[in-house]
């Protein structure tokens, strides 16, 4: 298969996995939190989240792996590959160990650092423990698939990843058919990880039989790759901090059921940004070789057209669901999370401001990416103090302040700064001709009918309404579009 092939199917398998993935938050989330209750599910995200955090030890070594794996395969180099595959389990190894005696530490502490009764104080230990002992076992073996993506099978390890979805999936099923413990389920979930750890060990074996499973470091490499390891970890290592402290935060400012708030909030919200994301994976993988190029046309054409599209279709999303927000919720996990209805129209409103993905994407090609590291930190950490301040008035709502807190800071860099000095784009014209717009369409068709009068079952009010806004948008925006941008969205429409 050649490398267009195998990028091809790269992107298509990534937006398959993304899809289920989505699908099995929002259909799994109701069904667990029904079975264990409110509070114990909150368990299992804290879990979860305190494990997640110590992601960030990785220090951007996943993604320096898989270019200088990809670098050295195509140069032949494999001894070279070979050395960085045993300094990379080494060290993986032994960050393994560092997560594992870090679960333990929490564990002890964990009824004076998160606001758990006795009785889950219990259960959160033993999964932290269990955590803990998988630690290792699941460190050591991450560089096995940064090798293979490295090899261009990123379809293949797509793949991977919706047989582990598909076995999550089966684990919840028997949880619910068999009347599995939470400790139980657990479990599975994580078994359901390690299963496909087999079929990825024989891989590695045929795409580069050379390699060694040995841990072995070696200082001479490592220091070859550790500069630009430490230039991805730099970039990113605020933000990572803000998205996986979220769910901490409120373990330890709020309430467990607080933490089941959150993840309720979410699995719907997150529903925009599949949609979204699935549509703007069909016009960024072409933004590189633009840049590289130096095609000022396409150039502006990606930041201009590009946003323009991919804010019709985000706003189509986010105030769509607006519109049925209060119904949904009660289909979804019932009255008991009305209170929520507020804060996720928020936070569906902050996820129109993705909308700069494909201006984003352009900065890959060689911009002047500091300005964007100092924003990040910036925006992130006093994202990080306001949720943590917010979170004991509002418990999971003090999440969302802190992203409006993040949102505001990062929007208002990119438009009166970054955008326009670095990267000569007329942001005003972005605002005029496209934001507001449709955020202006989008709000005032959710306000007109959610003050209709409505129906007294919420299905029907889903499905009546939800038609209704869909009608009324896509007609105005089709009315309202140029004859250009009509034929590009029928074009891509025939193409999918």
């Amino acid at each position: 298969m050649s490398s267009v092939h195998k990028a091809f199917a790269g992107m298509t398998w990534s937006v398959v996995v993304n899809v289920v993935n989505a699908i099995y938050g929002f259909i799994a989330t109701p069904l667990l939190i029904h079975y264990f209750g409110k509070d114990q599910y909150g368990l299992i995200a804290l879990a979860s989240s305190v494990n997640a955090y110590m992601g960030l030890m990785d220090m951007g070594l996943s993604s320096t792996n898989v270019r200088f794996f990809a670098n050295w395969l195509t140069k032949g180099e494999h001894e070279k590959v070979k050395k960085l595959m045993q300094t990379c389990t080494a060290f993986y190894g032994t960050i393994g160990i560092i997560n594992a005696l870090v679960l333990i530490i929490v564990s002890f502490y964990s009824a004076h650092i998160f606001n758990v009764t006795p009785y889950q104080d219990a259960i959160l230990k033993k999964m932290l423990y269990i955590l803990a002992g998988v630690a290792v076992i699941n460190w050591y073996t991450s560089c096995f698939g940064q090798i293979i993506s490295a090899t261009e099978n990123v379809a293949w390890v797509q793949k991977r990843t919706l047989v582990t979805k598909i076995l999550m999936i089966g684990v919840v099923i028997l949880t619910l058919v068999l009347k599995l413990t939470i400790i139980q389920y657990f479990v599975g979930i994580i078994l359901a990880g390690l299963c496909v750890l087999p079929v990825t060990i024989r891989k590695v074996k045929k795409e580069a039989p050379f390699v060694s499973f040995m841990a072995k470091f070696d200082g001479s490499i490592f220091k070859e790759i550790l500069p630009y390891s430490l230039g991805i970890f730099s970039f990113g290592i605020f933000q990572y901090s803000y998205r996986q402290l979220q769910v901490v935060i409120v373990g330890m400012q709020g309430a467990i059921s607080s933490v089941t708030d959150f993840g309720v909030m979410t699995s719907i919200a997150s529903l925009v940004s599949m949609v979204g994301g699935v549509f703007i994976q069909s016009l960024l993988p072409s933004s590189s070789r633009i840049v590289a190029k130096g095609d000022k046309d396409a150039y502006y054409r990606v930041a201009y057209k590009g946003t323009h599209y991919v804010t019709i279709i985000l706003c189509f999303c986010a105030f769509g669901l607006m519109t049925v927000d209060a119904d949904l919720i009660m289909i979804y996990v019932g009255k008991d999370f009305l209170h929520l209805t507020p804060w996720l129209n928020i936070w569906l409103f902050l996820t129109i401001t993705s909308n700069g993905s494909c201006i984003s994407s352009l900065i890959l090609g060689g911009s002047n990416v500091k300005p964007l590291a100092y924003s990040s930190a910036v925006a992130s950490v006093l994202a990080i103090c306001g949720t943590w301040f917010a979170v004991p008035y509002f418990q999971a709502g003090g999440v969302v302040i802190g992203m409006v807190i993040y949102n505001a800071i990062q929007q208002i860099f990119y438009y009166c700064y970054y955008w326009r000095k670095d990267l000569k784009i007329d942001t005003w014209r972005i605002f005029v001709r496209t934001d507001l717009p449709f955020i202006t369409l989008g709000l005032g068709l959710t306000f007109i009918l959610k003050n209709l009068p409505h129906f007294s079952n919420n299905w029907v009010n889903v499905f009546f309404f939800g038609l209704i806004f869909a009608v009324i948008y896509l007609t105005i925006t089709y009315l309202i579009s140029s004859k250009e941008d009509r034929n590009f969205i029928f074009k891509l429409i025939l193409r999918k």
